[in-house]
């Protein structure tokens, strides 16, 4: 603990002032200066409390005595074990700039137009829960030096004629690209640190353990070596988009080599090692039973990563609210025969049916941690085996194939307004045919919702929980019910609308089960962290 020298009270970095401040005298201190006798003597080493979880075994460091009311990583209400410890210093800490009332603004912003969101959620209790921790991370310093010669060609057409003329250009490129970072804790997963990244790296400062006063700091226990690779060809990619833009300035099309391992060459990257740092979180943990959600906010910029599961009661009563509406509005104004609703029905039960096969996929990346590659590396160390290699590859090329996800939310209008276009034209054509043949159509509804669902039950593994299998098992009972009554073809509407009714009641146990499924997709399981061996070896690498 650090003593304020005035009254010996505890001291805490204060957010507003960015000064170690005392509570009773009022006293403040440059926490960039500040240090204790024992500290001078510690040298690359800091006196530290490490805080473990009995329940997930997750371990906190702090300059505190003070054992946390609560584990910030699992939720759990419980007094932390604690002992004394010596840590490494890493070089660099950005400190916190957003304080708790800054995240408490940021968390009702984000859950504004959550209708569904936990009852939690806006309780001014639970926002004071929000905790600040420190993550540890690596970050690497690239240069480059070096003239690059490259092939480039340039196309103009005169008339009928199309030219293309081929240059050999030569750039010379003389720089740094400095501060590229990833987190160093396998507890920290590397989507939500993707997700509230960027920090800003012209602010790290000199590490100072005083920073820690009134927060915590997780352990580092993913080596330096894990990110060197993708430190070196995030370098490049930037590097290599700067001789092509001047290229382009020339008129000329670049030939870039489609190997990362060629342009490194090209351009002469020097990927030093990773050096340490510490970056400020703001953590907030809704517990369900075994299932946790996660709040998590960047000290620095107050960039927001937040999981919202979904209150089954809320969605029931504002679903059946929509519904009823919805049927007021079209009961006058569409009419379809009864074939043709049985039809729709089945089709429903389709959609149903891959939304749930999607969800199920998702929640088996996530499960699996397929894209958080500090947690892979982990487990390459501690198995070394071929196959958690392989995983680590898969996430690799994954994360590298999302860099343009950005777009998504652009994508998603478009196939919006697609649909609004598209949608109604499809409903009259789709409906002729249907009157057609009826059988037809129905059986190629069946056959998709059967590799559908096959491929659900493939992915879900009945044989550990048989329970969970009926859910989609539902939408495709209606599918069968459908396609058989459109080749019976029943003299009278009742019968087929009493199939409708079963269809759409097995749609309507899958959408309850896609529910579920999408609360799974926004919580996470409570970890386990008992075979974490953190801090001191790592950040000695």
């Amino acid at each position: 603990m650090y003593e304020c020298p005035n009254c010996g009270a505890a001291l805490r970095f204060d957010i507003p002032t960015q000064k170690l401040k005392c509570d009773y005298c009022n006293g403040e201190y440059d926490p960039g200066t500040y240090k204790t006798g024992k500290e001078a003597e510690e040298g690359d080493n800091f006196g530290a409390t490490v805080f473990t979880c009995t329940q997930c075994g997750a371990e906190l460091i702090s300059t505190d005595n003070s054992a946390t009311g609560f584990c910030t990583y699992c939720g759990a209400s419980t007094v932390l074990a604690s002992r004394m410890s010596t840590e490494k210093k890493p070089e660099k800490i950005i400190p916190f700039t957003i304080s708790r009332d800054d995240c408490k603004k940021a968390f009702r912003k984000a859950t504004r137009t959550a209708l569904y969101s936990p009852r939690e959620y806006r309780d001014p209790a639970f926002l004071d829960k929000f905790r600040g921790i420190y993550i540890p991370y690596w970050f690497y310093d690239a240069s480059f030096n070096n003239d690059v010669t490259m092939a480039a060609s340039k196309e103009y057409r005169r008339g009928d004629y199309l030219y293309t003329e081929n240059y050999t250009t030569t750039t010379k490129i003389d720089g740094t690209y400095d501060g590229i970072s990833y987190d160093a804790s396998s507890s920290f997963d590397d989507t939500i640190a993707d997700v509230i990244a960027p920090y800003h790296i012209a602010k790290m400062i000199p590490f100072n353990p005083s920073y820690l006063c009134g927060f915590y700091a997780d352990t580092a226990d993913v080596s330096k070596e894990t990110y060197a690779e993708m430190a070196a060809d995030a370098a490049t990619e930037e590097a290599m988009d700067r001789v092509r833009a001047a290229i382009a300035k020339k008129g000329l099309t670049a030939e870039v080599p489609s190997s990362m391992a060629k342009q490194r060459m090209m351009l002469g990257t020097n990927c030093e090692e990773g050096k340490a740092a510490m970056f400020p979180v703001w953590f907030l943990t809704w517990r369900n039973k075994d299932r946790l959600a996660y709040a998590v906010i960047n000290g620095e910029t107050g960039k927001v990563s937040m999981d919202l599961p979904v209150d089954l009661k809320r969605y029931g009563v504002g679903t059946a609210i929509i519904a009823a509406v919805l049927f007021l509005l079209f009961n006058g104004t569409i009419t379809m025969t009864a074939t043709v609703t049985l039809f729709w029905s089945s089709l429903l039960a389709v959609v149903a049916g891959i939304l749930y096969a999607t969800e199920i996929t998702s929640i088996n990346n996530r499960e699996n941690h397929i894209d958080d590659i500090g947690f892979n590396a982990k487990i390459r160390k501690k198995k070394a085996d071929n196959a958690a290699a392989r995983v680590a590859r898969k996430a690799e090329k994954k994360r590298a194939g999302n860099k343009n996800a950005g777009y998504a939310t652009w994508v998603i209008i478009l196939w919006v307004a697609i649909a609004l276009i598209v949608l109604p034209i499809l409903l009259i054509f789709v409906s002729e045919f249907v009157k057609d043949m009826p059988g037809i159509m129905a059986t190629i509804v069946l056959i998709i919702g059967g590799i559908t669902f096959a491929s659900t039950v493939r992915q879900e593994n009945p044989s550990k929980d048989k329970s969970r299998i009926y859910e989609p098992t539902c939408a495709f009972a209606g599918e069968i019910i459908a396609a058989l009554m459109c080749w019976i073809k029943p003299v009278n509407d009742w019968v087929y609308y009493i199939g409708c009714i079963l269809c759409l009641l097995g749609v309507a146990v899958t959408c309850i089960g896609i529910i579920k499924k999408y609360n799974v997709l926004a919580t996470r399981p409570i970890p386990t962290f008992y075979d974490r061996k953190g801090g001191n070896d790592s950040a000695k690498d």
